[in-house]
């Protein structure tokens, strides 16, 4: 068993930051590729957070879609692996679905959030990641600043319950089958 935590601070305009949609996705069964829907609330201009979970840690290898920059990747050795991309949501022409490659068939999670009014020049002021093997799992502690929002990511191989920090609100939970070990959630605050 193993949990791979990545966290990140997200930058706000002037405006303020306002969370727009969720959406997720899983494989039922190991795939070499997973396509996650964008959020329907999503609009042109909003800051896309795509968390791609899976199996086999740091034996994968992903290909990102076009367009897709990668924030933070931690794997949890060869067990679990949770990889956060960004982009901003284009026009009529870019509504999704978008498509991870994985280098080998793996069990796969794919979420994504939309946020409004975010930092176009500057969209993430910081992240890192975590990796645990048992007990109690942290998400890394990472600066912020005023008006900044705080997204969590918590990705675990094993079939318990996972928890969040006080204050946080659920955006997310890929928990797809009854006896699987991959379970995915995003917070922000």
């Amino acid at each position: 068993a193993g949990s791979a935590l990545p966290s990140l601070v997200i930058a706000s305009s002037d405006a303020g930051i306002e969370f727009s949609g969720s959406a997720t996705n899983f494989t039922p069964l190991p795939a070499t590729s997973i396509s996650v829907p964008r959020p329907l609330g999503a609009a042109e201009g909003d800051l896309l957070l795509a968390q791609i979970t899976y199996l086999k840690g740091r034996d994968v290898t992903i290909t990102a879609p076009g367009g897709w920059t990668l924030v933070n990747r931690t794997d949890q050795s060869t067990n679990i692996g949770s990889a956060i991309y960004r982009k901003f949501a284009g026009g009529a022409l870019d509504t999704g679905p978008y498509e991870w490659r994985f280098s080998q068939a793996v069990a796969l999670n794919g979420g994504m959030l939309a946020y409004r009014g975010v930092d176009p020049d500057n969209p993430i002021i910081a992240s890192a990641g975590a990796t645990g093997t048992s007990g109690i799992r942290t998400a890394p502690s990472i600066p912020a600043e005023e008006g900044a929002t705080l997204v969590a990511y918590f990705n675990q191989k094993k079939n318990t319950p996972m928890g969040h920090a006080a204050g946080m609100t659920e955006r997310y939970t890929i928990n797809p089958l009854v006896g699987d070990e991959r379970q995915s959630k995003a917070f922000d605050e």
